[in-house]
């Protein structure tokens, strides 16, 4: 089984999930940068976000 950002709760399951984990500073502030454009230019085509993930493999991913 494989979780997201979760990592918490990875450890308290048993078998401990593996996670992919995007960093909560990237994401905030890729949302501040499109949330800025869009109150400065409403008519702005709608933007895509690409992260790379790390991966904390856990035992469920055995």
């Amino acid at each position: 089984m494989v979780g997201h950002n979760n990592v918490l709760l990875a450890n308290v399951v048993k078998p401990p999930l593996a996670i992919f984990r995007i960093g909560p500073r990237d994401m905030g502030h890729n949302a501040g940068e499109i949330m800025i454009v869009r109150i400065l230019e409403p008519e702005a085509s709608a933007k895509h976000a690409v992260f790379n993930p790390s991966l904390m493999v856990g035992t469920s991913a055995a």
